[in-house]
């Protein structure tokens, strides 16, 4: 199961990408750029009009989780989410 993600995250990162800048969301940390907040890391990239997150679980059961991400967009408009499982 771990290869099958780790195969479809590759591919979803070779597709979505290229063009985006990564957005530094450790600004305190010279090291990092993603937010580690409990149980995930998040990573975020801008370009071309989008902003595309990567929200990944450190978590070995289901955890719900809020993220706010007002500091980043006024209008979310078109809002799309895929799960690797």
């Amino acid at each position: 199961m771990a290869t099958r993600i780790i195969v479809r995250m590759g591919s979803m990162l070779s597709h979505h990408l290229p063009g985006k800048s990564i957005i530094d969301l450790a600004r305190n940390d010279p090291d990092e750029t993603e937010l580690s907040a409990g149980a995930i890391d998040v990573h975020a990239f801008w370009g071309e009009g989008e902003i595309l997150l990567y929200v990944l679980s450190k978590a070995d059961t289901p955890v719900t989780t809020e993220i706010d991400l007002s500091v980043l967009l006024e209008d979310a408009g078109a809002i799309e989410i895929s799960v690797l499982e």
